[in-house]
């Protein structure tokens, strides 16, 4: 029998810390229990929504009339050349064991908040890696014909902060395990400037793996807020890419205004910059709602502010942007 719990405080699991209520919750502990889940959802028409870490999600103001799931399956294993990470398992936790028997490259992403699962799904990134370079597949739960599937690498369609799962066709798929790619050795990657800063009274032939986390947990602790005093999903906005015919206009009026080539025509552009530099919204605050003193591209509350209030004022913060520099930005965090 399903333990299902009812009209839980689901605002409490995550990190942004929204009040919000859902009409019945769930912890999958055991993979066999999402059959019986979601029949216990198709049986009374529920609607349902996922969690994990809970780091990049604001769930709905008042009442969620569904069913919310928080998988909480657990468990790292080595299997060939792959580590494999069970979706429920802390993602920084799961970078220390990565460093430790050859995961290339996943140094770089400590200190995220959030659960292995939801890796793939949003193809996390920082400090010049992405979550998708280190992928071998990922294992998932298919809702329609309550079968387990193996997705390899290239048929997740990743993208800046995007991924298969995101799309309408992915929307039917549960991560259940993610397995990483090992290698014998490793070369560190250390061209991001926050990282060549940290390094650059070293020799980069001596520096390793557990060298690049301890850089990255400290360099992240001076930028982001306490997780303990207040609510925040991290970085709320994505850098916007735009055009080089757009990018070279904003330089006619901002000639300081970063920019990274991606690809043969488009630009990456640091979003915090033009929060700061351009629209003066560092530190800027309404409410219960504010951009981060230290780092502008993360949103913060008092936790008091709810999914209604957030996206409000991320609406407003989009439209300053977009009246000054015609870019629009979009959200990195899903908010319901």
């Amino acid at each position: 029998m399903l333990h299902i719990q009812e009209n839980i405080n689901i605002g409490d699991s995550t990190t942004m810390k929204s009040p919000s209520i859902a009409r019945y919750f769930f912890e999958v502990r055991e993979e066999s229990q999402l059959e019986d889940a979601f029949s216990f959802a198709e049986e009374h028409s529920l609607k349902h929504l996922i969690l994990g870490g809970g780091s990049n999600i604001v769930f709905p103001a008042g009442c969620f009339e569904g069913i919310v799931l928080k998988i909480s399956l657990l468990g790292i294993y080595e299997e060939e050349d792959v580590l494999v990470g069970l979706a429920g398992e802390n993602w920084d936790n799961f970078v220390q064991k990565g460093i430790e028997v050859g995961v290339c490259g996943i140094e770089n992403l400590s200190g995220i908040p959030g659960t292995v699962g939801a890796t793939p799904i949003q193809n996390i990134g920082a400090y010049g890696v992405e979550v998708r370079e280190i992928i071998s597949w990922v294992d998932v739960f298919n809702i329609e014909t309550k079968k387990v599937e193996r997705i390899q690498n290239a048929e997740c369609n990743f993208g800046y902060r995007d991924s298969f799962f995101k799309k309408p066709e992915g929307k039917k798929y549960i991560v259940l395990r993610v397995g990483f790619l090992k290698k014998e050795s490793c070369q560190v990657s250390v061209l991001y400037k926050d990282l060549k800063t940290y390094f650059e009274s070293r020799s980069l032939k001596d520096v390793i793996p557990s060298d690049v986390r301890k850089a990255v947990l400290s360099i992240r602790m001076n930028k982001f807020p306490d997780l303990d005093t207040c609510g925040t999903s991290g970085s709320f906005f994505k850098n916007p890419i735009i055009s080089k015919d757009h990018y070279k206009k904003l330089q006619d009026s901002f000639e300081d205004i970063p920019g990274y080539e991606v690809g043969v025509e488009k630009i990456k552009v640091p979003l915090a910059w033009v929060l700061d530099h351009v629209c003066n919204l560092k530190g800027y605050e309404e409410g219960n709602v504010k951009l981060f003193e230290q780092q502008p591209l993360i949103l913060v509350t008092n936790r008091k502010a709810d999914a209604n209030e957030i996206k409000s004022f991320s609406e407003k913060i989009k439209k300053i942007v977009f009246t000054k520099t015609n870019i629009e930005i979009e959200n990195e965090v899903v908010i319901f």
